[in-house]
């Protein structure tokens, strides 16, 4: 079982990690400013193609943190097979808070907003639909209980109350109309409610390819 989690975590990594730069990337080079900066100490001064090297390492560590604990989560839950119609009702309910999310993320959103719902929640309705039977709604759910609280609690620590870094509003990759302490939706808690999805159903749908186990 060690063995597996292993592999898994390496191949979520492996599916998650590129997918977040590539988000990343898009929020520095396709706006006319980057869409967030950092305050003077908060950097090392090492920038990679114009890209401040903590945004590389940033994610690595987050994308590493959230793919051990959704597969420790679904690992310990007790995973009792109830077949019940509410189990089954939940499912769906969460399949269509993902759709309304996605369509939320291109229609109400900004450019960061429908990036978040192109990279995280297109492939998140296709990976829900492979892998609807292997849903585990109590690890789902306990998933996403760390994972959204980690998204919103660390970014209001980081920006209006350390100020390690903030969002530009004048990089025009944000709805300016919904903000909150500094903070677009976009970013928090939009980004952290698609992250959970995706990350759970990158870990599920590896794990019915790899060992065809729920």
């Amino acid at each position: 079982m060690r063995n597996i989690n292993i592999k898994t975590l390496i191949y979520t990594i492996i599916v998650c990690l590129p997918i977040g730069w590539m988000w990343n990337w898009y929020h520095y080079k396709a706006c006319i400013i980057p869409a967030w900066g950092f305050t003077e100490g908060n950097v090392l001064g090492l920038y990679i193609l114009g890209i401040p090297f903590v945004d590389w390492h940033f994610y690595s560590v987050t994308g590493t943190i959230f793919a051990s604990s959704t597969i420790l989560i679904n690992n310990k839950v007790n995973r009792i097979e109830i077949d019940t119609r509410l189990i089954e009702n939940i499912k769906v309910f969460l399949f269509i808070i993902l759709i309304h999310l996605t369509i939320l993320g291109v229609l109400v959103f900004g450019y960061s907003g429908t990036a978040t719902a192109m990279c995280f929640g297109v492939p998140s309705i296709a990976m829900f639909i492979y892998v609807y039977d292997n849903i585990h709604v109590k690890a789902f759910l306990l998933s996403g209980a760390v994972i959204v609280p980690a998204n919103v609690l660390w970014d209001i620590w980081a920006t209006p109350m350390t100020k390690q870094w903030y969002y530009n509003k004048e990089s025009f990759m944000f709805n300016n109309n919904l903000w909150y302490y500094g903070i677009p939706f976009e970013m928090t808690p939009y980004l952290g409610i698609m992250s959970w999805f995706f990350v759970y159903l990158v870990v599920k749908t590896i794990r019915k390819r790899l060992y065809g186990t729920k």
